[in-house]
Order: structure tokens, then sequence, then C-alpha cells
């Protein structure tokens, strides 16, 4: 659905001419050839590079800091019920619930670069199935949704003002 949305936005055209234009800019840069496809990863960069999307136009951004400190303290936690574990001899040991606090998005994590690196592979696993189950499956969803309203958000703002 994904790959679909950004081809029909971005159109063949766009996309070629951003390609060359990657290509020559390495060339003259490093003086070396680079390899780029029309695929998932290029559409993705192609809407980093024009501002279609952007870190504040995804709920998992917002979420990072908070999630992040939560993992944190899960695994102090973790850390120091082993620890008890064996200092006392015991076999079972009860945890405290672990609250965090919501906190503001960082600034400096890059959530449209982090979905540029990993997407394709998360994509190439649903398109060609494999053996695992994912838990993250609806935050994958909420993800493509996110992202195409982007999208169109922006072509249909642009669209209006013309």
């Amino acid at each position: 659905m994904l790959e679909l949305a950004l081809k029909e936005r971005i159109g063949q055209e766009n996309i070629k001419a951003y390609i060359s234009k990657r290509k020559n800019d390495a060339k003259s840069e490093t003086g070396k050839n680079i390899h780029l496809q029309k695929g998932l990863r290029t559409y993705m960069e192609y809407c980093r590079d024009n501002q279609l999307v952007s870190n504040r136009g995804f709920s998992a951004w917002h979420r990072y800091p908070t999630q992040q400190a939560r993992h944190k303290a899960e695994q102090e936690q973790l850390e120091w019920a082993i620890a008890e574990l064996n200092r006392t001899g015991k076999t079972w040991i009860e945890t405290p619930g672990i609250t965090v606090k919501k906190l503001p998005p960082d600034e400096n994590y890059d959530h449209v670069q982090h979905l540029i690196n990993h997407v394709n592979h998360l994509r190439n696993g649903y398109a060609h199935g494999n053996t695992s189950l994912y838990a993250e499956v609806l935050q994958t969803f909420e993800m493509v949704s996110e992202f195409i309203n982007q999208l169109y958000l922006i072509s249909n703002s642009v669209s209006d003002s013309e």
C-alpha cells in the first residue's frame, strides 16, 4: 500500500529526475557512480529530501522518548531483580510496576531516517512471508497510514492553494 501511494503521489518523471540528480551529485562529489533503483527506499528518500513527510507527522516519533525511558526502567528493574535473586538465593521475586512520565519528543531523533533504514526489510517480510509474527503489526499500519496521510495532505494543500 505504501509503495503504491508513493509511486502515485511522486510520479515516474519526478523519481527519474531525482535519481538522475542524486547520481550526478554523487559523481561530482566523490567521482564514483552510485546505484539507485526506483524502489521503496528511494521513494522514501525522495519524500524526505522534498519535505513531503516530517518527524512530527508520526505518532511513533512523539512516543519514542517515553518508550525509551520505559525500556530503560524495565531493563534496570530486570538487572536489579536478577542481582537480588542471586544475592538472596530466592527463585522468585515480586517487582513493582513501572510508571514513566510522558516525555516531550526528542528533536535529535530522526524517525523519518529510521523508517527509510528499516521499512524496506519490514516490507519484504510481509511481501515474501516469513516464519515470524510481529507484535508491532498495528504500529506498522499506523506508520503506513501516517506516511500516506502526510503525502496527500501536502499534495491537497498545494492543489487547494493553486
